[in-house]
């Protein structure tokens, strides 16, 4: 099948779709798109578009579809395998629309130090204000779901992770609603059951701190995880930074409520590329003795407008 380039009269269409700036032929934007992490080339695309909702997502695969004009989806830019490259030219790309940020087994995590790597995808999208759950899979392509045997060659070997979701029910729709509001968490492979909750929110959860406003003085946080061995630590992580431990002896469930004092204005982030109000977030990290961990989705403190 022959597809076709993006003309002029289907740029002006692609505009009255989005909005004009959200649509861009820009160099910049153009050779930022051409590439992700991998080794292969850059591909450049013909224009760049910015979706904010599953209906104009749609309305845009609708248009693609009857023009004959190809679509590279785009996420974060970091597969290590070229799949977001635009071998065919155009492309959809919306941070908003990503609701979750996998944490990869295959290198253990990318979170933050010691075990994972300094500038960490995870810490780095959060920083710059993207809201994402928190979601754990193998980087690996056999049928064995679940399979907590490790998988490869040594010294490389690694288990493959899991997402825990709490939703209302065991229906796929039940599961994707859970999923879409973030009300899910990432382990290393260990099938813990883990809690979190900021204000009575629970995991996933974002609220304006005009809606709340005692939240400017005191934060309540509340955990509960129930291991699979004992638990060596529970870290509660505030804007990327360790503000509260706790290190039960030879306990493999674990409850605790705790208040972060703080005044919001002086621990607030930002603003920042993709929340232009200053904002706080919180979530939890779990190490058991045995090396697996887990991770909490986070909870969102926004400031008025963000």
């Amino acid at each position: 099948m022959g597809f076709n380039r993006v003309t002029a009269e289907d740029l002006e269409l692609l505009r009255s779709f989005v909005g004009a700036d959200r649509v861009s032929t820009g160099p910049s934007v153009l050779d930022l798109h051409s590439h992700d992490e991998s080794s292969y080339g850059s591909y450049r695309p013909e224009v760049v578009v910015w979706p904010r909702s599953t209906d104009e997502v749609a309305e845009l695969l609708r248009f693609a579809n009857e023009h004959l004009i190809p679509v590279t989806a785009w996420g974060a830019g970091t597969s290590l395998e070229g799949n977001p490259l635009p071998v065919r030219s155009a492309r959809w790309n919306d941070p908003n629309l990503l609701k979750h940020k996998g944490i990869d087994s295959e290198e253990f995590n990318r979170e933050m130090p010691p075990d994972e790597e300094p500038a960490g995808f995870v810490q780095n999208a959060l920083a710059q204000g993207w809201r994402v759950g928190f979601t754990a899979g193998g980087d690996m392509h056999l049928s064995h779901p679940g399979d907590d045997v490790p998988k490869g060659y040594p010294p490389t070997a690694y288990k493959a992770g899991l997402t825990g979701v709490w939703a209302e029910g065991k229906t796929r729709e039940a599961i994707w609603n859970a999923l879409s509001a973030r009300r899910c968490f990432a382990t290393t492979s260990a099938r813990m059951i883990l809690k979190f909750r900021v204000n009575e929110r629970f995991m996933g959860s974002e609220f304006s701190i005009s809606d709340e406003p005692e939240a400017r003085k005191a934060r309540r946080i509340e955990l509960y995880v129930c291991g699979t061995e004992a638990i060596e630590k529970v870290d509660v992580i505030c804007n990327n930074q360790t503000v509260y431990t706790v290190s039960p002896k030879g306990l493999s469930e674990v409850h605790f409520v705790w208040e972060d004092k703080r005044d919001f204005e002086r621990i607030a982030i930002g603003p920042a590329k993709w929340c232009f109000k200053p904002s706080v977030f919180y979530y939890a990290r779990v190490r058991q003795i045995d090396g697996e961990m887990a991770w909490s989705s986070p909870v969102w403190i926004l400031d008025a407008g963000c």
